[in-house]
């Protein structure tokens, strides 16, 4: 059998094909739709005559291996993975991180060093680059926990991030913290890690504040969040005691940067309070989730949501079940992902 190699995120994945088990990978705390498809990329590769698996690239050989598969950019200091870069194999990037997170991915002189990238933008184009969107399970919710009574109010599910991109999101979401923390506490939980900082940060973070009001940017909060309930555990069994969830891209404006945030939202029966890509509506139906872009302010956002009622609320969820059984919905499944590395690969 061949053999293709898989480089993925980072060391904990690597040398040990964890990756390919969908019960460790659900156990993570990014989501069910988070890297749920490697184990079906792997049973799809291998019908085909491919051994897909993820070496250790520092005490493994890599001998025998045609082709590497790397999800976001390696990084190219790193002897070992520069090293892997110039070897002889066919090489194929996946983009998934947007420039915020992994800058290098978005390197123009860094694709001559693949075959062939897989991309969520439009705007890369030519014969090297090919079209994917964020793959997600698209469960349908349980229709059992639409309890609108039962539900509480807002919930929000991020990391303490800071950036400093001029479409950075991360001090927007803040933004709502704060609002929420000072004028309806009881409206919204936080849920995530790094809220509840040392007072070595703490300190680290005084200081910068300073130097952040005087470029005009958002400061980063230093006393605690009343609101915060610490690390999430599943998102699958908490987003659908709420009726609202906060879910930011990291960066907005971007064309084609759609993640599971929103998708998460829809297979777990909480109308999503969403920022990204303005471009969004063009594959998901407005109808299905509340764009904050449209809102002067956190405090109308808040007029908006305060005031629905039960049927108001419950047309968006039908809304975003009628979307995820629908064709347009299947550009994002995990089937037409695989797909789309598979031919892309040249894989037959």
């Amino acid at each position: 059998m061949r053999k293709i190699a898989l480089f993925a995120y980072g060391e904990i994945y690597y040398g040990n094909d964890r990756i390919f088990d969908p019960d460790w990978m659900k156990d993570l705390p990014l989501g069910n739709s988070w890297g749920f498809y490697f184990g079906d990329l792997k049973d799809r590769m291998e019908k085909l005559g491919w051994s897909l698996s993820a070496p250790d690239p520092v005490r493994d050989s890599l001998d025998g291996f045609e082709k590497i598969l790397f999800f976001d950019m390696p990084n190219k200091i790193a002897l070992y993975q520069s090293k892997i870069l110039n070897g002889p194999q066919r090489k194929y990037l996946v983009q998934s991180e947007c420039s915020q997170i992994v800058p290098e991915n978005w390197r123009e002189s860094n694709y001559s060093l693949f075959d062939r990238v897989f991309t969520w933008s439009p705007d890369l184009k030519g014969e090297k680059f090919v079209r994917y969107y964020w793959p997600n399970r698209l469960e349908l919710p349980d229709r059992s926990r639409f309890s609108f009574q039962d539900k509480k109010m807002c919930v929000m599910v991020a990391g303490n991030k800071k950036n400093k991109s001029p479409n950075e999101l991360y001090s927007e979401r803040r933004k709502v913290l704060d609002w929420f923390e000072l004028n309806h506490p009881d409206d919204l939980d936080l849920y995530g890690n790094e809220w509840n900082l040392s007072l070595r940060k703490k300190t680290k973070e005084f200081f910068k504040n300073m130097a952040r009001w005087s470029r005009g940017e958002y400061p980063v909060r230093i006393k605690d969040y009343s609101i915060y309930r610490g690390r999430l555990s599943s998102k699958e069994d908490t987003l659908p005691d709420y009726k609202f969830n906060f879910c930011y891209e990291n960066m907005k404006d971007v064309p084609g940067y759609i993640t599971e945030k929103i998708f998460d939202s829809f297979s777990c029966g909480v109308v999503p309070i969403y920022w990204g890509w303005k471009g969004v509506s063009s594959l998901i139906p407005e109808e299905a989730f509340i764009d904050a872009r449209r809102f002067d302010s956190i405090n109308d956002i808040y007029g908006f949501i305060s005031s629905m009622d039960e049927s108001s609320h419950r047309s968006y969820l039908d809304a975003a079940v009628d979307f995820l059984t629908s064709q347009k919905a299947s550009l994002f499944s995990g089937d037409a992902f695989i797909r789309t590395l598979v031919d892309g690969m040249g894989i037959h």
